[in-house]
């Protein structure tokens, strides 16, 4: 049972995660992204280049992405030794 919940824990994540990178695309503006592609990422905490609630899905984004690895790792059982 506990791995049915796993299972919907990261299912529920991984579509969070992918929603907030698609909300998240369509609130950069282009024009002004194109001036800061060399930042690439970074570019997105330049001012003006996200439309207004862009940060909120960039937030929620990194916290799923952060939740989504911290789960797979406690999952999985992923620690020193299993790295030897």
């Amino acid at each position: 049972m506990p791995d049915m919940i796993f299972i919907f824990v990261f299912l529920t994540l991984f579509s969070l995660q992918v929603y907030c990178l698609a909300r998240l695309f369509s609130c950069i503006d282009s024009d002004l992204f194109g001036k800061y592609r060399l930042l690439g990422p970074f570019a997105l905490f330049i001012p003006g280049v996200l439309k207004p609630g862009g940060k909120l899905f960039l937030l929620v984004f990194l916290l799923a992405t952060t939740s989504l690895l911290l789960a797979g790792m406690l999952f999985f059982e992923f620690d020193e030794a299993s790295i030897y």
